[in-house]
């Protein structure tokens, strides 16, 4: 059996047409809440009037768009052949409608993640675990909000949405079953577009990397941010700090990688030639062995792990120069050469 023939084209062309309402609408230029309220009046005729008619009305109800607007509705007129097009895009039109209820849950359980960062040290391995999966949680739970979303519109149950919108969820539900045994996979051409609009939340409320941590520790400690400068050594140009600042009368330079790799070579040769007073090597240490530490401090750079593997490795407790990134402090710094 080759691929093209493990899905029928009948299904293929409902199910794409079904993901194409839900896209147009919820794009850039789709259709405003109070533009779509509109359509829905029009078009939530299709159970008692004739396809031409409705359809007249839906022109003559695009003619009134802004001209961005008319262009991408324009592509859902191509769209619509028969009643019962006529009603998928009512029922795209109600689940884009509930789709901002649904992303903010989404948002909020992220949300709940953020409020235990405040228990870690922002240089840990554990501050760092929980920036990471944050943004994935909130897709994570999105997907799994919108499964049980369409789980509750198959039973035919809908808890969550206000007892006062009981004929709107009606609604959902009966054209959603009308669309399911059509062949549309309502779940899945959801997510697609409900993907698409949490991911743009994740990029718009994006939390700080680990080189923007330590600048706000910095600041917290007195440095001013406008003199916290991000920028190549001037006698080892392939090497690149991450802070450059200066602090009672002495130049430090720190280099901020969350994994070492490679790059913790580059720093010991800039080491032999820079004017630095001082310079400072921050990690996360997950790949920081004993060999590549004593490397390191043996020309002259100090180095910050994160403490949970600070405590994990004797080798690094009992090496001079190295500390635990829960005792960097700008005053401690300045004493260490």
């Amino acid at each position: 059996m080759t691929i093209s023939k493990l899905i029928e084209d009948t299904i293929l062309d409902v199910n794409l047409k079904f993901y194409r309402y839900l896209k147009n609408l919820n794009s850039t230029n789709g259709l405003t809440e109070k533009q779509r309220s509109e359509l829905k009046e029009i078009i939530s005729r299709f159970e008692t009037e004739d396809y031409d008619s409705i359809m007249n009305l839906v022109y003559d109800y695009s003619k009134a768009l802004p001209d961005n607007k008319y262009m991408t509705f324009e592509e859902l007129l191509t769209l619509l052949d028969n009643k019962e097009d006529l009603e998928a895009l009512y029922l795209a039109c109600q689940l884009v409608d509930i789709k901002p209820i649904l992303l903010e849950e989404a948002k909020l359980i992220s949300k709940s993640k953020e409020t235990s960062l405040s228990h870690h040290h922002k240089l840990s391995i554990e501050y760092d675990r929980l920036t990471v999966n944050i943004p994935y949680t909130t897709r994570v739970s999105g997907a799994l909000i919108a499964m049980i979303l369409f789980e509750k519109i198959e039973k035919g149950d809908f808890p969550f949405i206000s007892e006062i919108a009981k004929d709107y969820t009606e609604s959902i539900i009966k054209s959603a079953k009308n669309l399911l045994s059509r062949g549309v996979s309502l779940e899945e051409m959801f997510l697609l577009m409900f993907t698409e609009s949490v991911n743009q939340s994740i990029i718009s409320s994006s939390g700080t990397n680990y080189e923007d941590r330590i600048t706000e520790i910095l600041v917290a400690q007195g440095i001013p941010r406008e003199e916290i400068k991000h920028v190549h050594d001037e006698k080892d140009l392939s090497t690149e700090f991450d802070h450059i600042f200066t602090y009672k009368g002495k130049t430090i330079g720190i280099g901020a990688k969350r994994t070492l790799r490679e790059r913790y070579k580059q720093f010991i040769k800039t080491s032999l030639m820079s004017d630095l007073d001082i310079m400072i090597e921050i990690t996360l240490g997950l790949d920081l062995t004993e060999e590549k530490a004593k490397n390191i401090r043996h020309h002259g750079v100090y180095i910050f792990v994160a403490e949970e593997v600070y405590k994990q490795r004797k080798y690094l407790q009992e090496m001079d120069g190295v500390f635990s990134a829960s005792d960097f402090n700008v005053d401690r710094i300045v004493n260490l050469s």
